[in-house]
Formats: C-alpha cells, structure tokens, sequence
C-alpha cells in the first residue's frame, strides 16, 4: 500500500531527526536550555506527538485515552523541547507496557496552586511501575534499567531540564505492578488566549 508506505518512511525521517537532536541534547546535557518561545496549544501537540507512536501502540494493543480540557488556554513555550519532553514521557510509557496490553491516559486541565495558575499535563500508564527505592533517582543522568534494551538514561533528565528551563514542575507516583504517572505544570496568564 503506497498510502501506509508514505507514512512509515515520514515516521522513518522524523525518527532520524530525534535521534539527531538526542545525539545533540546528549552534547549539551549540562548547559543551560535556550528557549525559543511561540504560542502553543498544548492540546494539538500532545495530538501530534500521539500520532507518531500510533503503529506502535496499535499493534502491541496498547490503548492511548485522551481526556483534554477544551478550555485549556495557549501558552508560551519551546515547542520542540516540549514535544522532546512528552516523546520521551509517552515513549517510556510504552515501554513500561510492552510486551502486555495496556492503556496509556493523557489528560489536560487548568490547575490553581498557591495562587498561581497552572497548565497540567498527566500522562499515566498501566506498565510495570517504578520501584520506591529508585524513585528519587530516575530523573538522574545515565540512571537506566533498561541497559538490556540499550538505555542510556538521558530520556527523563531531559525530559526534567526542559521542565525546569520553562519554570514547570513534575511530580511522579508509581507503584509497581500498577502503572507510574507523571503530572506536568506550566505557570500561565489567566489573559492567554482560548484554543
């Protein structure tokens, strides 16, 4: 099918493009992040980033569960760094799942924390967990379980710099056997525009 073989080589030739930017961001793991701020509808992007993994996800079963909140404003951030940072989120996720079926739930909401207002970002997965004893240590550079698979453990240290360089937080809960999410926070204006 022509159709099918256009889509798996554009995926080829984005997939090429990460990993340039990985070889790129592994150079650079230490410096501070520039930021390219433009307005973004973070709803869209979580979209295009699910539709990059959606051969994979379909054909090891594993469902991705979008609850997005139609209201959620656009906001000011690097979009090529957040794509980098949620690719790595969903891409762990995935793996955390396979080789068993499993659900992947994304889910966008406005949030208001000691008087600041908030964009958050959940991704949760149905994949093995993170054990309690290495928790704290996972956004640490080099720190894998996966050196069997090829890790090298830059996935959520980077996924941690973009997050600190746009003046987010992140917080993890995870249990094994049940899944890990991770609930991502952007500061906002309360005048930003609607998507």
């Amino acid at each position: 099918d022509f159709n099918e073989v256009t889509d798996l080589l554009d995926i080829l030739n984005y997939e090429t493009e990460q990993i340039k930017k990985i070889s790129e961001q592994f150079l650079t793991l230490n410096r501070p992040r520039q930021l390219k701020l433009e307005v973004v509808s973070l709803n869209r992007l979580l979209d295009s980033i699910l539709a990059e993994f959606k051969i994979i996800t379909e054909s090891s079963g594993i469902r991705t569960l979008r609850n997005y909140d139609s209201e959620l404003p656009e906001i000011r951030l690097d979009d090529e760094q957040i794509r980098q940072l949620f690719f790595n989120l969903i891409q762990n996720a995935i793996q955390a799942i396979q080789p068993k079926h499993g659900s992947i739930y994304i889910t966008t909401s406005i949030e208001q924390n000691a008087g600041k207002n908030w964009i958050m970002a959940n991704i949760r997965d149905t994949g093995a967990g993170i054990p309690d004893q290495i928790q704290e240590r996972i956004f640490d550079a080099y720190f894998t379980t996966k050196e069997r698979e090829g890790g090298i453990g830059l996935g959520l240290a980077i996924a941690y710099q973009i997050i600190m360089a746009h003046g987010g937080r992140i917080e993890v809960k995870s249990q094994v056997g049940m899944g890990t999410e991770f609930k991502i926070f952007f500061k906002y204006q309360q005048n930003a525009m609607k998507v």
